[in-house]
């Protein structure tokens, strides 16, 4: 099976956003939590990745930045970007009230993974997707039983599903 794609080919993008790691223990395991629903996953890895995005493009200004990136020197100002970028990323989450805990890292990835950083902005599409395509995976095998995914799309709310009492368990 090749991994080969005209992004990663082109772009050298990741192969894998590892973040999305975690992202699958609660899309997949705690379907019920506020955490793992569809406006939370999809906007918090969003709004993280741009915010990454934002500030790494500042730092990379920085010509000795660019020895970091090309893996030829350290360069201290990495971890303060990738700090930043976390930060940062979790006050917007939490001002857009879509906080997703794994996607703290879809924005410390933009700022300490060279291949993520050459990206730049090509990053946000790349999320954008990979979001889609696991949501709609998460959404189609979470309903195979009777358990239902996702409890709300926008809204708390606005309940899609009733939970499952322990009378209609039995």
């Amino acid at each position: 099976m090749s991994t080969s794609t005209e992004f990663r080919d082109v772009y050298h993008s990741p192969l894998i956003i590892t973040s999305f790691g975690a992202s699958a223990v609660l899309l997949f395991g705690l379907t019920d939590s506020p955490l793992s629903q569809p406006t939370h996953f999809v906007f918090g890895h969003f709004f993280s990745a741009l915010v990454g995005v934002c500030i790494t493009r500042l730092f990379v200004l920085n010509p000795r930045y660019q020895g970091y990136l090309d893996n030829t020197e350290y360069h201290p100002t990495t971890f303060i970007c990738g700090g930043l970028s976390m930060a940062t990323s979790l006050t917007v989450m939490a001002l857009l009230g879509v906080i997703h805990p794994p996607a703290g890292a879809t924005g410390l990835n933009a700022a300490v993974q060279a291949n993520v950083v050459s990206l730049s902005w090509r990053y946000l599409p790349t999320i954008l997707a990979s979001s889609a395509i696991m949501l709609a995976f998460a959404c189609l095998f979470n309903n195979l039983g009777r358990q239902r995914y996702p409890t709300f799309w926008i809204d708390p709310n606005l309940q899609l599903v009733e939970p499952i009492s322990k009378e209609e368990e039995a």
